[in-house]
């Protein structure tokens, strides 16, 4: 647990700047959703006129014009995008920093099997994980119901 706390606490700064950063873009691609709603429509008709590729990309079931469909795409896109770069940071830097701050020794050298020090700072990497993603979901599911009700 101690290795853990350590982990979220090294990691703060990055984990901040991240969560701002996408919750900011997400944010931005809800708020101006009522501008771009007549847009989507005429996105989701220029797709339908594709035939087998809406298909193959599973476009035909999204509508464009409703706002699921427009987060799925919009917002989808970037969350999925800055999600897998930050899990793929944050996953890298557990290890490595080990090496870059050469603690590795002195970490190694505790009775405590690398099996264990290797799942501690998974758990450490799923938890910041899972605090990003709760964040960004408050921000949007808050802007969400202002911007709806409007």
């Amino acid at each position: 647990m101690t290795l853990i706390l350590h982990e979220l606490r090294k990691n703060r700064l990055s984990l901040l700047i991240w969560t701002i950063a996408l919750a900011f873009m997400l944010g931005v691609c809800v708020v101006i959703y009522p501008e771009m709603a007549g847009q989507m429509s005429e996105m989701e008709n220029m797709f339908a006129e594709m035939g087998a590729f809406t298909e193959a990309f599973g476009m035909d079931r999204i509508n464009f014009g409703e706002f699921k469909g427009y987060f799925g795409i919009e917002c989808g896109n970037t969350l999925g995008l800055g999600g897998v770069l930050f899990a793929a940071v944050v996953g890298i830097a557990a290890l490595s920093s080990e090496e870059s701050h050469k603690t590795a020794e002195f970490l190694l050298s505790h009775p405590i099997s690398r099996k264990k020090i290797i799942g501690l700072k998974l758990l450490s990497v799923i938890a910041q994980i899972v605090i990003l993603n709760a964040v960004i979901t408050a921000v949007v599911l808050l802007l969400t119901a202002v911007i709806i009700e409007n």
